[in-house]
Parts: structure tokens; sequence; C-alpha cells
């Protein structure tokens, strides 16, 4: 590897990662994500809503189990009920009437009944509507996994990404002050001039300045780590600075996110329809019966008692629909409506998950073949490097050139950091477009 060639870089990263272990632990990209998803609020509130929907779901089905219920009614009547008897019956004129008062002042029902349900059609409804929202939330619960590990581990990268620069700077910093020494001791033999050693001390201090600001960045996007990962801003969060070659992938193709939800959506909506039109045509149909008594009481000085009567009967009951003035017809031509735009919807989104799988893998491409470029460029740089520095300590090249090679390669190091985590990136994105992050 190019890198390796770099001892000096080598022993520098190694004195990072022995110094960042003594001080605290340091975290995996791995051991961030799940730390993420721990804490993340916007999956707990899903996991929430998860276990609302299922005693939902629990709700609505117990709908279809028997109900039991009991009864118990007293009634004391100061005034016992009237009823008109007919005349004629006790041989009076046709036509008139006898107001009389039956029954006694005493009564008392109790029962128990039962309800079961046959075929209820809007609650068989209800139940597969709960499950195409169980399905739904399952896939809003993986969506939101997969944006926080999108997001998780491109701020990884990104201190991944500064930390090498950080190390390219301290090893280039430590070479330039190393190079002040030479051109001093040139100065001194008259083979440089004072110039020669200004443009090193300044070369000094444009890197440590750079040093400074890389650090900076580094905090800032390690505190937005610790917010990510429910991390108390004042704990320490080590990053390793390590980078492991990259290699390509073959991932299977899923259905993409936004398409299995717009399939939900609309097997909600045929659910609905198909709801709609068998209230239309099938009756609700339920049996019941009841268990119960009937007590007369009535107490005189003469005569008092209470008497009871069974009133036990079953029965079944049917509710069938015939005119609703077309409001059935007028919502399943609106779900229609909701279907069609909904096929058009997938239709689009099928075509923009083809451009959008084409153009990650054309970038990995891109990328990788940058990082090839650039590693034949930094080992060219490096041959370029050791030449002028031995060039320059025999008095042979310039301040300024060894100056622009060091320059040069600093960059070069940074580049090829870049390059390989652009790899990372790009197949990232067909992994989370092709629906394999969580695999």
């Amino acid at each position: 590897m190019v890198l390796i060639k770099n001892i000096k870089l080598i022993a520098l990263a190694t004195f990072w990662m022995v110094s960042a272990t003594t001080i605290g632990q340091v975290f995996t990209l791995e051991q961030c994500i799940d730390s993420a998803w721990s804490n993340n609020e916007r999956i707990k509130v899903l996991n929430q809503k998860q276990l609302l929907i299922d005693e939902k779901a629990k709700e609505v089905k117990a709908n279809l189990i028997p109900k039991v219920y009991l009864n118990g009614d007293y009634k004391y009547f100061i005034d016992l009920p009237y009823q008109l008897m007919p005349q004629s019956i006790f041989g009076g004129p046709e036509g008139n009437f006898k107001a009389v008062q039956f029954g006694v002042p005493h009564v008392i029902t109790a029962n128990a009944t039962i309800q079961i349900p046959i075929y209820l059609g809007q609650i068989y409804a209800a139940v597969e509507k709960v499950d195409l929202s169980k399905a739904e939330l399952a896939v809003q619960i993986e969506k939101t996994k997969e944006d926080i590990f999108v997001d998780i581990t491109n701020l990884y990268r990104n201190v991944q990404l500064l930390q090498n620069r950080l190390l390219f700077l301290e090893t280039s910093i430590q070479y330039s002050q190393s190079l002040c020494k030479t051109a001093n001791n040139l100065y001194k033999a008259d083979l440089a001039t004072s110039t020669d050693v200004k443009k090193v001390q300044l070369q000094v201090m444009v890197l440590e300045n750079q040093q400074l600001t890389v650090k900076s960045s580094i905090n800032q996007i390690l505190d937005a780590l610790k917010v990510y990962m429910g991390m108390p801003i004042e704990e320490q969060l080590l990053v390793t600075s390590e980078i492991a070659e990259f290699k390509a992938k073959l991932y299977e193709e899923k259905t993409p996110v936004a398409i299995e939800l717009l399939q939900l959506k609309q097997q909600g909506l045929e659910a609905d329809i198909k709801a709609l039109q068998k209230t239309r045509y099938l009756p609700d149909v339920a049996s019941y019966g009841s268990l119960g008594t009937s007590g007369f009481g009535y107490n005189s000085t003469n005569n008092s008692f209470l008497d009871f009567y069974a009133t036990n009967f079953v029965g079944i009951k049917a509710t069938y629909p015939i005119f609703n003035g077309t409001v059935t017809n007028k919502q399943i031509k609106q779900k229609q409506y909701e279907l069609g735009i909904a096929s058009i919807e997938q239709d689009a989104l099928n075509d923009q998950h083809i451009l959008t799988l084409q153009k990650a893998k054309s970038d990995l491409n891109i990328a990788n073949k940058n990082l090839e470029l650039v590693d034949s460029q930094l080992s060219l740089m490096t041959e370029i490097f050791e030449e002028s520095e031995l060039l320059y300590k025999e008095g042979l090249a310039s301040t300024a050139d060894v100056l622009q090679v060091n320059t040069e390669l600093l960059q070069m190091q940074q580049n090829r950091i870049t390059a390989l985590l652009d790899c990372y990136a790009a197949d990232l994105e067909i992994k989370r477009i092709t629906r394999n992050i969580l695999k």
C-alpha cells in the first residue's frame, strides 16, 4: 500500500491511537450507530406508536368476541300504568273505551344477555386496515433507522477524514521543523539565504494554523455525533482514524421504502373499496340471547306476594342497507380516484429509482477509478519528495522547491483519504437505494 511507505506517518498514527485509548474508549462506527438507534427520539416515538397500533389491533379484533351483559332493574309504580279497554268486550257500545289500571306496584327484572357477531363487514375491514397500519409503521421504522445510519456514517467518516488530515499535518509540521534546522545549517554554510529560512518558518506557522482549524472542526462534528448518540456533550467521544481499504460489493435489489409505503397505501385503498362494496350487498348478522327472570310484587293486608317468572330467549338479527342516498357509491369513486393517483405516483417512483440507482453505480465506478489514479499519483509524488529532499540536503535544490513538493505531497495524501471515503459514500448510497443498509 502507498500509505505504508510513509514510515513517519505510520509511527504518528500509531502514537495517536495509543494515546487515544489511554484517554478513553474508541467508538467504532457500529457502536455509534447502535447507540443512536437506542437513544434516538424519533425511533422511540415510532416504537411507542407500534405499541399503540398493537393495542388498537387487539381492540378491533375484540369486537368479534361474544359480549355478555348483566342487567338488573327495579320499579315501584306510584300510579299503575293505564290501558284502554274497548267496552264492547263487556257488552258495551262499539268504539268506546274504558281506562283500566293493570299490574302490580313492584316490578323486578334481572337477566344476562349475550351477543355473538356472525358477520360484521366494517369490523373485518377495520382488522385489515390495522394490519396494514402495522406493516406501514414497520417500514417507517426501517426508513428512520436507515436515515440515522446514513447520518451517523457521514459524520463518522467526516471525523475520520479530518483526523487523517490532522495526522498528515502533524507529519508535515515535523518535517518542516526538521527542514528549518537544515535550512539554518545551510545558511550558516552560505548555501542558503535568510529568506529561505524564513520561508520554512512561515510554512510551519501556516501548517500549525491549519492544525488548529482541523481540530476545531473535529470537535464540532463530534458534538453533533454525541447528540445523535444521546451522549452528554461534556463526555468524551473518540473515533478511530483507521480506514480499511474499500472493497466493492454486490447487493440484492429490494423494493425501495418509498415504493413499498405507496404499495401499502394502495392496499389500504383497495381494502376500503372492498369493505364499502360489501356493505352495499352483505348484511351485518349477529345472534343474541337472554337468560333472566321477572318478578312481580304486591303488598296488602289482605294479600301480599312476590312471584318470579322466567324470561329466556334466543334470536338472530340481520341489518341490510336498502338505500343510503348513494353515499357509498360516492365514497367508492373517491377511493378509486385515489388509487389511480397512487398508481401514477408509483410509476414515477419506479422511474426515479432506476435513474438514482444508475447514477449511484456510476458514482461508485468513478470513485474507484479516481482512487486508483490518486494511488498512482501519490506513489510518484512520494518518489519526487524523497529525491527533492536528498537534493536539498546536498544544496542542489532550492527551499521553495522543497516546500512546494512537501505541500503537494500533503495535498495528495489528503486526496487519497478523500477518494477512499468517496468510494464508501457511493457504496453507502447504493446500499440505501437497494435497501441493504439494515441487512
